[in-house]
């Protein structure tokens, strides 16, 4: 099966960090670029131009709940489909290399 390289951009006319925003951004531009037929090697997510959290917002944009709620006690309880204990997107090691110098338990013996 060929493999294809795709990319996509979107630009916002207002920062966000709000990830129910970002995240159905992302699938929309997923579903633009997928073509039936090729195998995707790898994916990945790039955020560019990024500025502070308290960056001065425009002022027609409607003030949503969401913060509020995320800051709320159990608000660490709330929880993306995609975050929930599927570890098949971690990268691949099959590869990896020895870690020497960062773990004791595969530090080199001569």
């Amino acid at each position: 099966m060929p493999c294809i390289n795709l990319s996509k951009t979107i630009g916002m006319s207002v920062p966000i960090s709000d990830e129910k925003l970002l995240i159905p951004l992302c699938a929309k531009l997923l579903k633009q670029i997928y073509e039936p037929g090729y195998r995707f090697y790898k994916g990945g997510v790039m955020l560019g131009n990024l500025t502070l959290d308290k960056s001065q917002q425009d002022l027609f944009v409607a003030n949503d709940k969401s913060t509020q709620l995320s800051s709320h006690p159990y608000g660490h309880l709330l929880r993306y489909a995609s975050e929930l204990g599927n570890d098949r997107w971690l990268p691949r090691a099959e590869f990896q290399s020895n870690r020497f110098t960062t773990h004791w338990n595969e530090l080199l013996s001569v």
